[in-house]
């Protein structure tokens, strides 16, 4: 009869080391991090409406929609200590432009060509449009998701300042650009957190001749997913507030805002995998005795595309 002693010490040691592996439960603190590989690359698809309102008092209102959708791919650069050197690479753009205050008809895919236009600056976008797919921004990127040093290539700002401000071509603008990722990467925590903890952003946009908008954002853990432990789900709350100048030639009141979203993360591979915002504000403007309501509500989604030789993470929700 073989001695059972052996087999009596494997089991205690695996025991033993079962109980010394870190594991994730709902409750524990956890550590909400990128984590950067030098040469990884990252796709992502953005798809974004804007719709813009404008009613003058006693007036007939006008409305706009703009719908954007970007592909792009993070290509991780050097990394050093908490921060990484990124090239975000622009693939492939989509703008359809509406409205029915006035005949607007918009429509390009730079990978299908033009698709419908007719309206003063379609020119002028088409030729932006057409030379943003290879455009490169380049910036560091914290742990946190911090931004900074934000550089387009000088061929993409000449190409946005030739297009002005027609269809939405600031949002290839330097600003438009950071503002954009800041949208869609939220703030992570300085320390580890768990469910129910929360955490703040401040962001000031400024109105040039009008003062600043200043965006205040809350986000609160809501802890894994049941059936994804390794994904944390991230709840947001957007409140707006004004900064007017002094010197302002109008006057400018906050009339409504509202805003809220939630962002998943994948803790175990350090990477944001989905997101969702929608955002609205009113404004009423006073100038030359004349007053009007102008509104824009926002909506975003934001989607992680996993290469084909990985496994995909767990579905956004």
């Amino acid at each position: 009869m073989k001695d059972p002693a052996p087999r009596r010490l494997t089991a205690a040691l695996l025991m033993l080391l079962l109980t010394l592996l870190p594991t994730a439960r709902a409750g524990e603190p956890v550590s909400l991090r990128w984590r950067f590989e030098p040469g990884k690359v990252l796709r992502y698809e953005l798809r974004q409406v804007v719709a813009y309102g404008s009613k003058p008092e006693g007036g007939r209102g006008v409305h706009t929609e703009r719908r954007q959708d970007v592909d792009f791919h993070w290509t991780i650069g050097k990394v050093e200590a908490d921060a990484a050197e990124v090239t975000l690479t622009i693939d492939r753009v989509h703008v359809k432009v509406e409205g029915d205050g006035r005949p607007i008809a918009f429509e390009y895919d730079t990978a299908k060509g033009t698709i419908h236009e007719d309206g003063p600056y379609s020119a002028r976008l088409v030729e932006l449009l057409r030379a943003l797919p290879g455009s490169e921004v380049s910036f560091r990127v914290s742990a946190r998701g911090e931004i900074s040093d934000l550089k387009p290539t000088p061929a993409l700002q000449a190409a946005v300042r030739q297009a002005g401000t027609l269809g939405g071509a600031l949002l290839f603008s330097e600003e438009g650009i950071r503002n954009l990722i800041v949208q869609t990467s939220p703030l992570l925590p300085e320390a580890s957190v768990e469910p129910g903890a929360t955490w703040t952003r401040q962001v000031t946009a400024p109105m040039p001749m009008l003062g600043a908008l200043v965006l205040d954002r809350t986000y609160t853990e809501r802890g894994p997913r049941a059936d994804a432990p390794h994904v944390h789900d991230v709840d947001v709350e957007s409140n707006c507030s004004l900064r007017p100048t002094p010197e302002a030639a109008l006057e400018m009141k906050l009339l409504r805002q509202a805003g809220k979203g939630t962002f998943a993360f994948d803790v175990r591979a350090g990477l944001l995998l989905s997101g969702r915002l929608e955002e609205s504000m009113t404004l009423g403007i006073t100038a030359g005795g004349q007053s009007i309501e102008q509104s824009a509500e926002t909506r975003l989604e934001l989607k992680y595309v996993p290469s084909v030789e990985a496994p995909a993470p767990a579905p956004s929700r």
